[in-house]
């Protein structure tokens, strides 16, 4: 078998059906690697009197490659608060910084930028470059927009209503997500 891993796959340690059925086989640990936008889990065992240090090892060998194959998918660049010269459209910028978007073209690099509040509302909008001229999403943001965030070993991927977007480090989502989350709470509706 062989899986093809994308920047929004993930890898997890996880147990058996329940806690006891776990303990009673100490000789086998599993794992797993969802690749979720194709809603595909993978399941793995390690099997032996190491099986707890192995699949460890396994966990942390598949995490690094997905974290390489992620961060070489982005150029060099560093997360902006400040707005462009020139482009009063960013003059609510909050967070700015390239990120993958997963969507039914298939995985792309693009721009985010999170906005402060404006007439009632926040914003987010995902742009073709760091130029932020050409426009690919806009999300309004409010009090019941879905935010979550996908848990795996060093994963730094997060949804954002209906959009699937991957930053380069787990730091670098977890960012992200608290500035969401701070725009969501300050919200004030009319």
């Amino acid at each position: 078998m062989s899986i093809a891993w994308s920047p929004f796959s993930l890898v997890q340690a996880c147990r058996l059906h329940t806690i006891q059925a776990d303990q009673s086989q100490p000789w086998l640990r599993l794992f797993k690697v969802s690749v979720f936008h194709h809603g595909l889990t993978h399941f793995f065992a390690t099997h032996g009197l190491g099986a707890d240090t192995e699949r460890a090892r396994w966990v942390a060998d598949v995490s690094r490659a997905l974290r390489i194959l992620t961060q070489s998918l982005f150029p060099s660049f560093q997360l902006a608060v400040f707005p462009l010269p020139g482009a009063s459209w960013t003059s609510t910028r909050l967070l700015a910084g390239y990120m993958l978007l997963y969507d039914d073209q298939g995985v792309s690099l693009v721009y985010g930028e999170l906005h402060a509040h404006c007439d009632n509302t926040a914003g987010f909008a995902a742009y073709e470059d760091d130029a932020c001229k050409v426009q690919v999403v806009h999300l309004a943001i409010d009090t019941n927009t879905c935010v979550s965030e996908r848990v795996g070993i060093d994963c730094s991927c997060f949804s954002l209503g209906d959009h699937h977007f991957s930053t380069r480090t787990c730091a670098e989502k977890m960012l992200w997500l608290r500035a969401i989350s701070n725009v969501k709470v300050g919200f004030v509706p009319p």
